[in-house]
């Protein structure tokens, strides 16, 4: 075979890097569609359930790398190898796409009902069954960058180290367009079944690529062979060297900071679907500058050491300014936020490319790998940890954190001993001191609040609840409802209402088993509490609130403490899927229709599985307006595609359905409502009032007619969360 010219090799590294940025492109559509999907399943809060997919994702390329790093030296023809993996994956996410195509929910269901009657944790059911699904092709992606470097090495005649930051670069920027068109286009547009397939043909066209340059190169001689008598014995795992170790922390404190960000980000620009996109968009974006500009300027890493702490130390400050004086777009003057992740990239480009000396597939792999483990443990302990925390605190401590990393660096790089290494020493002492006290704090003090003098705010895993000086209760940056005072709660519509709907829509009597989605501060509940004789069950999610109910029982109507109602810590589907209890009501709200998320909770399997636990005859009241037309219309077509009768409250707002006709006789209403019904009677005397005030009845918000449905292929469905957009919803659903 003729030796190819150096043009043909130029070239072949371009198709090389060509093949990395859609490589890049397909894991983070994956990484993105996988978090998502397999979120119903996993259970839990929704910050848990996040974490566990996004930590088996890094543990799958961490493995990879290591595996990879250790058997690239000894292969022959690496180009051959890199294509074959490119394959396996387009095959591997093919399948994933089509078994994700299957409703196989009622079979993970039935599992985890076994794992739980034979006392197997059911957190331990889910870890297994994430590691089961993403394992495979996450060992595969952590392959490919320390391949891609063996091969650029020994079969392209690479020498500077330089090259090796243009994979990461071209890699990371790959996974920004891949963030940016999953989340804003194929998502939306086409749903998760799609974003998966296309994300496979982008490992095809890598593995085309690649196949098509590999014949141009003959196989070469392993480094194994080539320099057995000169090569070092291999280090062990347990003795990493100084850029590996590096490489372990900055891992850590950089993904910690991107967990840190995600919640930062969120309370000031609301939890959308979009916020979260651009966020990791923005994040991989400059991370990926960063490791472009450490391959053409080679900075002084100390002063960018220094530089990432102080710019983590202004976060906390910005934050406070942004959200409660001024507020900024993130585009473009949220970007200040992402500096430090700038800085992240330069240090791990310079890190890199010096560790990767001698052999780059081995070295590449293994510094990979320490990456990926670090990265790994950084989200488990921030999201366990420092949500725990105010803000604040989050910051100082990945601040210190980078602080002791900087001034290891300086103590390992001294060329020896002098006066400044006890001064060194002891700082580094003192930093991981005040990391421990700070961690150990947001271990005692879980959901800790904080207060500014105008909001108390309870941080949390599970979210953040704010409570202003007016009572207004806002999750996660979103508002959620007031706290009462007597019984301000009457006649609202978003919490008081729902059960009102709810109840007069139900034709039977009496109402004995309730099941509201939601608990909230528990309005709704507590409203459905007055019926007699009734039991409630309630599904909340936000273990944060806890502190609320109980810094606050009266606003709250005493809701925890109420012998009727049982408020279960969990996610509403997991908790129907393994509890078969049926009921006579069903409240179901979601917080807001537009939030990231939502459709978790008003999709057609959501529906379906919620009629399931109906009782003959029950009633579902649904929150179902909000914005756009559009989404109140998805929802109303979606409930009507499982229930033949619905009726509409509010203008839109809520709606209920129910197999049987709904049928509301004011007459029968009035006659029936008696101090032997507190519920009734409530209604009655909020009836009266009205009518007094407004020459207005209750019955008047009752929409007559009830709000019409239109016909459309469009609905809410898991793999497609259309509700959360509600642009592209309006003009999907408008263009029918």
């Amino acid at each position: 075979m003729k030796i190819p010219s150096p043009l043909i090799k130029r070239l072949s590294i371009t198709a090389i890097l060509a093949s990395l940025f859609f490589s890049g492109i397909a894991g983070i559509v994956n990484q993105v569609v996988w978090q998502r999907a397999l979120k119903i399943f996993l259970g839990g809060s929704e910050t848990i359930s996040s974490m566990v997919v996004i930590l088996v994702f890094l543990l799958g390329l961490g493995l990879g790398a290591a595996l990879m790093g250790k058997y690239a030296p000894r292969l022959k023809h690496p180009l051959y190898v890199f294509a074959l993996i490119e394959v396996l994956l387009f095959v591997t996410n093919a399948l994933i796409a089509v078994l994700l195509s299957y409703d196989i929910s009622e079979s993970i269901y039935s599992a985890q009902r076994l794992a739980i009657s034979s006392g197997v944790s059911i957190r331990l059911v889910y870890a297994i069954g994430a590691l089961l699904i993403l394992l495979p092709p996450t060992v595969l992606m952590g392959a490919t960058l320390p391949i891609a470097s063996e091969a650029c090495q020994r079969q392209l005649g690479a020498t500077r180290t330089s090259l090796i930051t243009g994979l990461f670069f071209l890699n990371t920027i790959g996974a920004v367009i891949g963030a940016f068109g999953s989340s804003f286009f194929l998502l939306p547009y086409f749903g998760q079944k799609t974003s998966l397939f296309t994300a496979a043909l982008c490992n095809l066209g890598a593995a085309v690529i690649l196949v098509i340059i590999s014949t141009r190169f003959k196989a070469v001689a392993p480094h194994s062979t080539k320099e057995k008598e000169d090569a070092p014995r291999p280090r062990s795992w347990f003795k990493p060297s100084l850029g590996e170790t590096l490489g372990f922390g900055l891992g850590f404190f950089a993904l910690s900071y991107e967990i840190y960000l995600f919640r930062l980000i969120a309370l000031i620009h609301k939890p959308l679907p979009y916020t979260f996109a651009t966020t990791l968009c923005i994040f991989l974006l400059f991370w990926s500058l960063g490791v472009f500009i450490s391959s053409k300027l080679k900075p002084h890493m100390t002063w960018v050491f220094l530089a990432t702490v102080i710019t983590i130390l202004i976060t906390p400050y910005i934050f406070h300014f942004n959200r409660w004086i001024y507020g900024f777009p993130l585009v473009p003057l949220g970007a200040i936020y992402f500096i430090p992740s700038l800085f992240f990239g330069i240090l791990y480009g310079v890190l890199v490319s010096d560790t990767a000396q001698g052999s780059w597939g081995k070295n590449v792999g293994r510094f990979y790998a320490y990456n990926t483990t670090g990265s790994c443990l950084g989200i488990a302990a921030f999201t366990l940890i420092g949500y725990e925390m105010p803000l604040s605190n989050g910051a100082w401590l990945i601040a210190i954190g980078v602080a002791a990393l900087g001034l290891f660096y300086i103590q390992r790089k001294a060329p020896q001993p002098n006066k400044f290494s006890l001064i060194l020493q002891f700082s580094q002492v003192a930093a991981l001191l005040a990391i421990a006290g700070i961690s150990y704090q947001g271990l005692i003090q879980a959901f800790s609040s904080s207060n500014n003098g105008l909001v108390r705010t309870y941080w949390g895993r599970d979210g953040v609840v704010d409570l202003h000086a007016d009572g207004n209760v806002h999750l996660d940056g979103l508002w959620h409802t007031q706290l009462s005072t007597k019984n301000s709660h009457v006649g609202r519509s978003y919490t008081w209402m729902m059960a009102v709907a709810a109840v007069l829509s139900h034709n039977e009597e009496p109402v004995r088993d309730v099941l509201v989605i939601g608990n909230g501060v528990g309005i709704t509940s507590s409203t459905l509490s007055l019926l007699p004789d009734v039991k409630i069950d309630t599904y909340e999610v936000n273990n944060t609130l806890k502190n609320l109910l109980k810094d606050y029982p009266k606003e709250c109507l005493e809701v925890t403490s109420n012998p009727k109602i049982h408020i279960i810590w969990t996610d509403a589907r997991s908790g129907m899927a393994l509890n078969e209890k049926k009921y006579d009501i069903i409240v179901s709200a979601p917080l807001y229709l537009r939030q990231a998320g939502s459709s978790l909770l008003l999709s057609n399997e959501y529906f379906t599985l919620l009629k399931s636990r109906l009782k003959p005859g029950g009633v579902v009241a649904v929150y179902s307006h909000e914005g756009p037309p559009a989404q109140s219309m998805l929802v109303r077509r979606t409930v009507s595609s499982l229930f033949e009768y619905q009726q509409s409250f509010d203008k839109g707002m809520i709606i209920t359905a129910s197999d049987q006709p709904i049928q509301i006789d004011p007459d029968r209403l009035a006659r029936r409502a008696s101090k032997s019904n507190p519920f009734l009677l409530q209604l009655f005397q909020y009836d009266q009032a009205l009518k007094r005030a407004r020459d207005e009845s209750i019955f008047d918000r009752i929409d007559q007619p009830s709000f019409p449905i239109s016909k459309g292929r469009h609905m809410i469905t898991d793999d497609h969360p259309l509700v959360e957009y509600p642009k592209i919803a309006e003009e999907l659903v408008h263009s029918q």
